[in-house]
């Protein structure tokens, strides 16, 4: 398994506290993957993205004048400014929480250590001024979302290092913690449901954890409940009600609901308005589109925010870290935002070492990495490619990205490929979407004409089981509880555990196969993934690393999207910890399996608030 690398800050910024009590922040390092070296590249052991939220500041983002970070104008950087000091720079506000939220990338040794921040206002008002010290804690806020309409917030901690959580903060208000919860160990994880908010896309969210003492801050804009499950498809194909009846209804049939286009792309290659088919689609219940960031002004306001999952402003677009790349990004996030708050901005990703820069940059983060079919990749020809590299992609994306979202892509069926992927080598890349943490599941490419080539419902079967426990991937988080298996993690399996307030899902994919070379494969030799069938003989589930959680039980698996009874995996125990014994893998159905569990929180019983 790669190992990921961060670069350690200052002592000085951990652990220490903000020095105005009004303000506080988070930093966290670039993290990339030391196992895989790209051309162009190098380890961003400078790289740091730094979080900062002032209370009681009622501005919104139009009311932002200026934001200066020891002097360095934050606010116009995307209008021609240069990257010494800053490379991207956000500010938003909730006037109505009276928080206002700072988020920016940096590669210079002068932004360490306290920060001097000082915000003016339009009126020319200083609506704060005063110092605060990042903070890189051992627990983390690792992400954050709403669920029931806006009306709970649900925050999730994890212990990358032990520490004492004392005190939560959400939009400047204390949070109830779940009873345990206090110390979280290494590798430990907390879901905290914070009821009683009223939130909508768009709106800043910030939360202040209070961390062995010290303050950390975090933010972001809050997103539609959704988990996508969309595919950039070849032109022609036109899979969207209005268009293409007949594809449409296929993409729907295989569990696929978001489709990407720009609207002159779909006006010349589809020979329909663009903005009209958009309008036209909640009356489908069921499709919704990405688009690109022309088409944003020439939807209506009511069906942008019903029908449009995201504005994508680029792919792979961290080839290089300078100022065109960077600024140029910055500029078409902040414009999408302002043209329209209500919906998401995506970008893509295809470096491990470059995503950490981007990061932040948009709301949410997306990443592309295949490891089938000879697809391109970013790794050397010569180096041995592992079945398992679009997840370390994705993982890491999402590690940089964190506590944002990210939007993880599975390859699917593209001409860019001399030839196609069988379809349990694509099924598994599709289960690792699900593995890194991403919250919804993206496919490049939909052809019309392979799906009847090929064996289909392999591939399906591992989106429809994603589409059955989408709510708790939307709303979980990664590293729910520690665990420990018989298998060779990496190798003979990968696994994963979700934890949400109420729910505890565990991910257990076969990636028991061979005889793959990503340099052979262009001569027609060692063109695809042979899997064997594996048994994982015993797993235990550490639930002590989940402070909140008593106990666990009610276990369902999740077989073609629906919930029923576990038959033929034995599960002992509720509390302390649980074992799984002999869950067998296929080679191609299932090649992975989806078990949930209802979770008792110590004090408090969740069991019955939410149905898979």
């Amino acid at each position: 398994c790669p190992s990921l690398s961060a670069m350690r800050v200052a002592a000085a910024l951990a652990f220490a506290a903000a020095a105005d009590p009004s303000a506080a922040a988070s930093i966290r390092a670039d993290s990339w993957l030391s196992d895989f070296s790209e051309s162009g590249t190098s380890d961003p052991t400078d790289g740091r993205r730094v979080h900062v939220v002032l209370d009681d500041v009622a501005l919104s983002d139009a009311q932002i004048a200026s934001v200066t970070v020891n002097g360095h104008e934050g606010i116009g950087l995307e209008k021609g400014g240069d990257v010494t000091y800053l490379d991207w720079f956000r500010a938003h506000g909730n006037v109505a929480t009276k928080q206002v939220w700072l988020s920016f990338h940096t590669r210079n040794a002068a932004l360490q250590g306290a920060l001097s921040v000082v915000v003016t206002d339009t009126a020319g008002q200083t609506a704060f001024s005063g110092s605060v010290t990042p903070v890189a804690p051992g627990v983390v806020v690792s992400y954050v979302t709403t669920r029931n309409g806006g009306t709970e917030a649900v925050i999730h901690l994890h212990g990358n290092a032990a520490g004492t959580v004392t005190q939560v903060m959400y939009d400047g208000h204390p949070v109830a913690l779940p009873a345990g919860v206090g110390a979280v160990p290494e590798g430990g994880h907390v879901a905290i449901a914070v009821p009683g908010v009223q939130k909508a896309a768009g709106e800043v969210w910030t939360a202040v954890v209070t961390v062995d003492g010290a303050n950390v801050a975090y933010g972001g804009r809050v997103m539609p409940e959704r988990f996508p499950i969309e595919v950039w498809p070849t032109s022609s194909d036109c899979p969207l009600p209005g268009a293409n009846e007949g594809n449409a209804n296929f993409l729907k049939q295989v569990g696929i609901d978001s489709v990407f286009y720009d609207g002159s792309n779909f006006q010349g290659k589809c020979g329909k308005d663009f903005p009209t088919v958009v309008e036209a689609l909640p009356q489908s219940n069921w499709f919704h589109v990405f688009v690109g960031k022309d088409d944003l002004a020439t939807i209506p306001s009511p069906a942008r925010g019903q029908a449009v999952d995201a504005v994508l402003i680029g792919d792979e677009v961290d080839g290089k870290i300078d100022a065109d790349h960077l600024l140029g990004k910055l500029a078409d996030s902040l414009a999408a935002m302002k043209t329209a708050p209500e919906v998401p901005v995506y970008q893509g990703s295809k470096t491990n070492h470059n995503v950490g820069a981007f990061s932040g940059i948009t709301d949410v983060q997306g990443s592309d990495a295949y490891s089938a079919a000879c697809a391109p990749t970013m790794a050397k020809v010569t180096q041995t490619l592992p079945l398992q590299y679009p997840y370390f992609y994705l993982r890491n994306a999402r590690d940089n990205h964190a506590p944002l979202p990210m939007w993880g892509y599975s390859q699917l069926y593209s001409s860019a490929w001399g030839y196609q992927a069988n379809s349990n080598e694509l099924a598994a890349q599709i289960v690792m979407t699900a593995l890194s943490g991403s919250k919804g599941l993206m496919m490049f490419q939909s052809k019309a004409d392979e799906f009847s080539k090929h064996d289909y419902p392999t591939w399906q079967a591992a989106i429809m089981n994603i589409r059955g426990v989408s709510e708790i991937l939307r709303t979980g988080d990664v590293g729910g509880v520690k665990f420990a298996t018989s298998s060779k993690l990496n190798l003979e399996i990968q696994m994963e555990t979700f934890l949400t307030p109420e729910k505890l899902l565990v991910i257990v994919l076969n990636t028991n196969a061979e005889g793959y070379s990503n340099l052979l494969c262009h001569t027609g030799i060692s063109k695809h993934w042979t899997f064997k069938d594996h048994k994982v003989s015993t797993t235990t589930l550490d639930l002590t690393s989940a402070p909140g959680v008593a106990s666990v039980g009610n276990w369902q698996e999740i077989v073609n999207g629906v919930a029923g009874p576990v038959s033929d995996v034995g599960i002992s125990g509720a509390t302390g910890t649980v074992t799984l014994t002999d869950i067998h893998l296929k080679e191609k159905s299932p090649i992975a399996r989806f078990f949930v569990a209802d979770v008792a929180g110590k004090g408090m019983d969740f069991s019955s608030s939410v149905v898979v």
